[in-house]
């Protein structure tokens, strides 16, 4: 685009260049080879006007040798005034037809010039000929006459016709006449055809004398002189407007292409401002957009990565709510067990669902400690009815703990008390030891299942605490993504910046584009102006004929200037809405990429909303699993204490065990 408009501006440049060469070089020449021959015909016409008004008074007094060049200066006068017909083409209509009517009126008075010269040679022919003749017919007369009177009265007739044919205007035509009248009167010797021939010369004199004056007043006095000189005057007006009109546009001309060349610099520094700016903003846009692709391709990643991380969360998450809520419902159901345990109520059971893997083991755990309870207090109440019905060969034969430990004591040494003979004795001591043996295995295998209870406890305390690490490793996992997102957050907000920059830099240059517009449109003007008056100046000049031909050359060259001149600025119009169009396309680019880093620093908003709930959650989650392990914990505490009750209740036994063997001894010492 930018080496297009460089040749297409130099191209204008010399054109213009050799368009104001032409019109200065050729300038001074319109109009002045057609201007001087018009003017010299006008001072011919002069001249040869002048040169029949002498040759025609000459001939009048008497030189007919001037005829020839009378009838010549008349027949030049006549074709350079019938040459006036043809009026100067550069003129408008108004002047030719003003001028064509004084140019008749030139013709007219030449004819009528014409008429006077070919009367006044033909009355000045006869004139002349009687003149000439006249003075030797009276010198003949005189000498044949032999009479004084008549030689007085010739003599006296011939000084009468000198002074008559003089001019001199005291001399009286009567006078004349009178003079003719006596010489017939006393002739002798002169024949009458002889006086009729004086008569004769005489009155052609007289009669053609008087009109040859007024001819040639009628030629010194005739309006051609007046004629020619308006026609020149107005001629020259009207020359010296269209001259003045055709400096005037030629100077308007040299003023517009000056003007031109002015805004054609303006131009190009526009259009090479305008490249320079759109190679800044294409390098920019282009780095940018690497920057942006680079961003996006890490953006991509980071999401991938926090979606995963995300799904992995949200797996560990619902692994641990369920295990959470396994949690819950076991420890509930052991507490509302216990408490049902703790008020005598030994029939309740732990329900099936709920308690899978270790949590099974619990259960079952739990289950056979309840059910070897019940068959001891069945048992107790077994040896009480007995007892109450007394039948003291029933004895307890479950297992003791704490106050049903006391209770069996106490009915035991009842029984003791009541079974005074030996044999009672003994075999009540024998069934006290196999009772002790039976609840010895029985505190044994309780013993032993509290043991499970408290590793399967000591498994699921570990289990919890597993989950509440994997759950604190969620949470730190879940702040790195926050962090992430935050730091995704800022960078998506400086390229959307960076982009808002680049819309502005966009705008800046379909705005220096929209000035470059005006002023080429300005330069279309000017060209079409140019054109318009380039156009006027051919037709001028083809109204000028041969000599406006050159100024017509110059014209067509103007008008091709012009042509070129909006040509170029339309080539380059096209080029700047092409370079628009590019530019729009590209703020279109940059405000799509806009809207999607829009979008994508929506989604990733959202994900860091998410992330930050995913915290959230899982620093809840952190917290119920610790309450979990505390309450596993004081379960598994309570375990222990029950074996450490059970481990008492067995020494307790071995203890009674002793005092049975003891007893024994005693019975057999009695010997029963």
């Amino acid at each position: 685009m930018k080496n297009t408009a460089n040749t297409l501006l130099m191209t204008l440049i010399v054109a213009i260049i050799i368009g104001v060469i032409s019109i200065i070089a050729i300038k001074p020449n319109i109009n002045e080879t057609h201007h001087e021959a018009y003017m010299n015909g006008y001072s011919k016409l002069e001249n040869y006007f002048l040169r029949t008004s002498e040759n025609a008074f000459k001939s009048g007094r008497g030189g007919v040798g001037h005829y020839d060049f009378l009838q010549a200066n008349l027949v030049k006068l006549k074709r350079y005034s019938n040459a006036l017909v043809y009026v100067p083409e550069f003129l408008d209509a108004r002047a030719k037809q003003v001028l064509l009517e004084k140019n008749n009126e030139v013709i007219k008075d030449a004819n009528q010039l014409d008429t006077y010269v070919l009367e006044f040679m033909r009355a000045n022919s006869l004139l002349s000929n009687s003149r000439a003749y006249l003075p030797e017919l009276i010198r003949i007369h005189k000498v044949s006459e032999q009479n004084m009177l008549m030689k007085q009265l010739l003599a006296y007739l011939e000084a009468q016709m000198f002074q008559y044919m003089s001019g001199n205007e005291a001399v009286k035509t009567q006078d004349i006449f009178v003079t003719l009248n006596s010489i017939k009167r006393y002739k002798q010797n002169i024949s009458e055809s002889d006086y009729t021939i004086l008569k004769t010369h005489i009155s052609l004199i007289m009669e053609y004398q008087p009109k040859v004056h007024k001819i040639l007043d009628n030629i010194s006095s005739s309006n051609i002189e007046k004629a020619i000189k308006d026609s020149r005057e107005f001629y020259s007006g009207e020359y010296f407007k269209v001259n003045r009109f055709i400096e005037t546009l030629s100077n308007t001309l040299i003023v517009l292409v000056i003007a031109m060349l002015v805004l054609v610099a303006i131009l190009m520094l526009q259009i090479r401002q305008a490249s320079r700016k759109a190679h800044a903003a294409s390098v920019d846009l282009e780095i940018k957009l690497n920057e942006l692709d680079q961003q996006k391709a890490i953006a991509d990643s980071k999401v991938i990565e926090a979606e995963a991380a995300q799904a992995q969360v949200a797996k560990q998450q619902k692994v641990t709510e369920e295990t959470s809520q396994k949690l819950n419902v076991a420890v509930m159901a052991v507490s509302s067990l216990m408490a049902q345990v703790a008020k005598g109520n030994f029939g309740e059971r732990l329900p099936i669902e709920g308690f899978e893997g270790d949590l099974s083991k619990l259960k079952d755990s739990v289950h056979a400690t309840l059910d070897r309870l019940q068959a001891y207090m069945k048992e107790m109440g077994t040896v009480s009815d007995n007892l109450a019905q007394g039948n003291l060969s029933v004895k307890i034969k479950g297992h003791y703990e704490g106050e049903l430990n006391q209770v069996k004591t106490s009915l035991n040494g009842s029984l003791d008390n009541l079974a005074r003979l030996i044999s009672e004795v003994s075999q009540a001591s024998t069934h006290i030891q196999q009772q002790i043996v039976q609840v010895r295995e029985d505190s044994e295998s309780v013993e032993q299942s509290s043991n499970q209870q408290s590793q399967t406890l000591h498994s699921t305390l570990q289990a919890v605490e597993d989950t509440t690490d994997k759950i604190r490793s969620n949470t730190q996992n879940t702040s790195k993504a926050t962090q992430i997102t935050d730091e995704q957050v800022t960078a998506l907000n400086e390229g959307m910046a960076v982009m808002q920059r680049m819309v502005s830099a966009m705008d800046d240059i379909k705005e220096s584009s929209g000035k470059i517009v005006d002023i080429i449109n300005l330069i279309d003007s000017i060209a079409f102006q140019t054109n318009l008056l380039a156009l006027n100046a051919a037709v001028e000049a083809a109204r000028a004929g041969e000599q406006g031909r050159g100024f017509a050359v110059v014209a067509g060259e103007v008008r091709n200037l012009a042509g070129k001149s909006a040509d170029a600025a339309k080539e380059i119009s096209t080029l700047i809405s092409n370079s628009n169009e590019k530019v729009n396309n590209g703020v279109e680019l940059v405000n799509h990429v806009n809207h999607s880093l829009e979008q994508v620093k929506q989604k990733v908003e959202t994900l860091q909303q998410s992330v930050n709930s995913i915290n959230q959650a899982s620093i809840e989650q952190s917290q119920s699993a610790q309450n979990i392990t505390q309450a596993v914990s004081q379960a598994e505490n309570i375990s222990q204490h029950n074996t450490q009750m059970i481990q008492r209740t067995v020494q307790q036994i071995n203890a009674v065990s002793e005092s049975a063997q003891n007893l024994e001894q005693v019975v057999k010492a009695f010997k029963l």
